[in-house]
């Protein structure tokens, strides 16, 4: 995500660990995968891109649900 929107690691704030936080998330596409054949059309790295830059272009949409969030 951070090679995606250009940005370092300064824009990363570390929280103090906390019960029930998890280290990380996996996601395994194996169960639909067998169950219903999906295969995914976008890696997703070109998907985090799509997604980042549907977000700079789309500013007006979601910049008013944040303010509105903020209340």
């Amino acid at each position: 995500l951070l090679n995606a929107t250009g940005k370092d690691w300064s824009f990363v704030d570390r929280v103090t660990d906390r019960l029930g936080h998890d280290l990380r998330y996996s996601v395994d596409i194996g169960k639909i995968q067998a169950e219903l054949g999906y295969e995914p059309h976008v890696p997703f790295a070109q998907g985090l891109a799509d997604v980042v830059q549907w977000y700079r272009d789309n500013r007006a949409w979601w910049e008013p649900l944040k303010e509105r969030a903020a209340l």
